[in-house]
């Protein structure tokens, strides 16, 4: 999922949603950086780390998707660092 055109808050809400969905095995790779992310993404794949990568442009459909997981409340530590 690309970060690029999401504002702040819903950036956020999708890290914390990737922290959440790595407890049991990594399943959400954010895009920050799209060359570089890209390069590693190529990377794990033919590497076989991954089958493939499927993308996704509405956040929201993830948090259906992993409804399960996503439960109480996630407050962001401040002193973390921005996200950009």
């Amino acid at each position: 999922m690309s970060l690029a055109t999401l504002p702040v808050d819903e950036r956020i809400v999708v890290t914390c949603l990737q922290a959440l969905l790595v407890r049991e095995q990594p399943r959400l790779f954010l895009i920050r950086n799209e060359p570089d992310d890209a390069f590693w993404m190529e990377q794990y794949v033919s590497q076989g780390h991954v089958d493939r990568f499927e993308p996704v442009a509405d956040w929201t459909t993830l948090l259906d998707r992993h409804r399960d997981l996503v439960k109480g409340a996630v407050i962001p530590d401040a002193t973390c660092g921005r996200l950009s």
